[in-house]
């Protein structure tokens, strides 16, 4: 996602390595496309942060395009505000991913409260736009102050200073098991009583560890959820499989988003 200096660009490297050919992409949408097609193998997208919660759009693209999670890499964010002429007093706009924005917004507050904040697709974008506009500044990691030419005006404005993203790598083959996984999937159970609790007893008599639950409007009813559940093993092991049989057999909707190696930095 975004042009040269993303968190993504950094969260590609650090799980593929320098041997790869690598392609920006301007949004979201865009990343997923071009997987999708076949343009890329991979693709590398935010898929929450530990203070702002999970990014919609890369929830909503999974489900749509029924690409596989391959992997996953936890990066640290550490957000400098950074401008042409590195100087507080003359900002007059400020751009960023509007994730990042959120991220910094007590900060912002109290260091440039009559700067008007502009949401970008992407940071390292932003960081194109301050060097383009006069009066304006951008919030990224450093390593696009030195990309675009930009003067760090602070460092580490992050409201939160415990601060992870978590970015998915989507493909359209499946991951073989490495002992230290997890297993991402959706579904959907009948608005009934205790519907959810049956689901959730199944992961339990089978002593399986679940790391994360989040409903997600379905978009199709007003108040009806799918839930994105996040379990840990890999779906070749005989008991996360016998399990997910079960799931799938008493829920109203199921899809498997993938099974893969948990980030080494967890």
């Amino acid at each position: 996602l975004g042009p040269e200096g993303t968190y993504s660009e950094i969260a590609t490297s650090k799980f593929f390595g320098n041997s790869i050919t690598k392609n920006s992409k301007k949004n979201i949408l865009e990343v997923f496309d071009a997987v999708k097609n076949n343009i890329s193998d991979y693709g590398v997208v935010p898929v929450e942060n530990s203070n702002q919660g999970s990014i919609k759009n890369t929830l909503d693209f999974l489900i749509k395009y029924k690409i596989n999670i391959c992997g996953e890499q936890n990066i640290a964010i550490k957000h400098c505000l950074m401008s042409t002429d590195g100087k507080l007093k003359n900002i007059r706009k400020i751009y960023s991913h509007n994730q990042t924005l959120s991220q910094c917004s007590m900060w912002i507050s109290k260091n440039c409260p009559d700067a008007e904040c502009i949401s970008a697709d992407s940071n390292a974008t932003a960081a194109l736009q301050a060097k383009k506009y006069k009066n304006s500044a951008c919030i990224a990691n450093e390593v696009c102050s030195k990309l675009y030419g930009l003067k760090v005006v602070s460092r580490n404005i992050h409201d939160i200073h415990n601060n992870t993203t978590r970015f998915l790598i989507i493909g359209n083959t499946e991951v073989n098991e490495s002992k230290n996984d997890k297993t991402t999937f959706v579904m959907s159970v009948q608005n009934k009583s205790g519907a959810l609790s049956k689901i959730l007893d199944i992961l339990s008599v089978n002593n399986i560890s679940m790391t994360k639950i989040e409903s997600i409007p379905t978009k199709d009813r007003n108040w009806e959820y799918l839930f994105l559940i996040d379990i840990l093993g890999h779906i070749n092991n005989k008991k996360i499989s016998t399990a997910l049989k079960k799931i799938k057999s008493t829920s109203k909707y199921f899809q498997l988003l993938g099974s893969y190696p948990k980030s080494i930095d967890q």
